[in-house]
C-alpha cells in the first residue's frame, strides 16, 4: 500500500496516519491537492494534523484559504494548531485575520497560540498591537515579548497579494513594468511616464531582484506580477538633468506593507544612484497604523 493509501485509509489507525501525513508533507511528497482532501475528517487529531501540514504549503496561494476554514473548527484543539501553523507559513495575508480572531472572539488557549503564530510569522504590522499587551500582566506575557522582538522592524519580511485570486492570475503575465535597473532603461521610458502624467504617483514595487514602476500600469500585483513583494507603493519623479524622487509611500491595498519596508526602497535608490532628499517614506499609510480599529474593520475576521 502507497504512503498516501495508508494516509487516507480509514481503517489505518489515525495516529499513523496522522503521523504519515505531516512527515510526508514536510518532506514535500505530496501535493496540496492530497491534503485538501483529509480537511473534512470526522476525528479532530487528523484535522489538527492537516492543518499542520498545511503550513508547509507556505507559497500556494490555495493553501489560504483551506487554513483559514479551521478557524471555524468546533474543536478548540483543532483551531489552535491552525492557528501555529499559519505563523509557521510566514504569509502575511493572516496577520491580521488573527489580530481580530485575538480581539474579537479567541478564548484564553487560543490568544496565546495567536502571540506564538506571530512569533513565527515575524511580520512587523504586528508591531504595534503587540505593544498594546506588553504590560499585560498573564501567564503569556513572556510570549508578547518574544514576539515583539521577532516582529519589531523586521525590514526583511516579504508581503504576499492579499487581492482577489482573478487579480492574482490575471496579473502572473502582465507586461509593461519598467525595472528601475539603469538610467538608459529609465529614459527610454520616459515618454511612457509623461503619457502616465509625471504629476500623478507612479506604482512601485521591491522585489528580490530590484524595484519595478507600474508605467501605465496601476495595481501593485500586476507590476509585481503576483509576486511577494518586499515594498509597495506610490512615488513620484522628477527630472531636472537627473532623476530625483519627489514623493514616495508605502501605500499599497494589496499587500499593505509596514514603513520598515524602506529600507528597501532606500536600498533601490542608492544602487540606481537617484536622488531622494529624505531618509523615510514622505507619508506611510495606513495613517493611523496598522491597529487602528477601523483599518481592522476592513480585514477579515473582525466584527461587524
Amino acid at each position: 500500500m502507497s504512503t498516501l493509501k495508508q494516509i487516507l485509509d480509514k481503517n489505518v489507525d489515525p495516529q499513523t496516519r496522522g503521523s504519515l501525513l505531516l512527515r510526508e508533507a514536510s518532506s514535500r511528497n505530496l501535493k496540496l491537492e492530497d491534503v485538501a482532501t483529509l480537511i473534512e475528517e470526522d476525528l479532530a487529531y487528523l484535522r489538527s494534523a492537516v492543518a499542520l501540514a498545511l503550513a508547509h504549503f507556505p507559497d500556494d496561494k490555495a493553501a489560504y484559504p483551506l487554513l483559514s476554514r479551521f478557524l471555524e473548527d468546533p474543536d478548540e484543539y483543532v483551531r489552535c494548531d491552525a492557528i501555529l501553523a499559519m505563523g509557521q507559513t510566514k504569509n502575511s495575508r493572516f496577520t491580521f485575520p488573527l489580530i481580530n480572531y485575538f480581539n474579537h472572539r479567541a478564548d484564553h488557549h487560543e490568544r496565546e497560540r495567536i502571540m506564538m503564530a506571530l512569533d513565527a510569522s515575524q511580520d512587523p504590522r504586528a508591531t504595534a498591537f503587540l505593544e498594546e499587551h506588553l504590560q499585560d500582566s498573564n501567564h503569556f506575557a513572556e510570549l508578547v515579548k518574544k514576539a515583539h522582538r521577532s516582529c519589531r522592524n523586521n525590514s526583511d519580511f516579504s508581503y504576499t497579494f492579499a487581492g482577489s485570486d482573478e487579480m492574482w492570475k490575471n496579473a502572473l503575465s502582465r507586461e509593461g513594468r519598467i525595472f528601475l535597473g539603469s538610467s538608459e532603461i529609465f529614459d527610454k521610458a520616459f515618454p511612457q511616464m509623461e503619457e502616465y502624467g509625471l504629476d500623478r504617483p507612479q506604482t512601485y514595487v521591491v522585489d528580490q531582484r530590484g524595484m519595478w514602476i507600474g508605467g501605465l500600469i496601476g495595481e501593485h500585483v500586476d507590476v509585481a506580477r503576483g509576486k511577494k513583494v518586499l515594498a509597495a507603493g506610490e512615488i513620484i519623479f522628477t527630472n531636472e538633468q537627473r532623476w530625483k524622487v519627489e514623493y514616495v509611500n508605502n501605500r499599497s491595498n494589496g499587500y499593505y506593507p509596514d514603513p520598515s519596508s524602506f529600507a528597501h526602497v532606500a536600498g533601490a535608490f542608492k544602487e540606481f544612484g537617484i536622488a531622494y532628499a529624505g531618509d523615510n517614506f514622505s507619508e506611510t499609510f495606513p495613517k493611523e497604523g496598522f491597529n487602528d480599529p477601523e483599518f481592522l474593520s476592513f480585514q477579515p475576521l473582525s466584527e461587524k
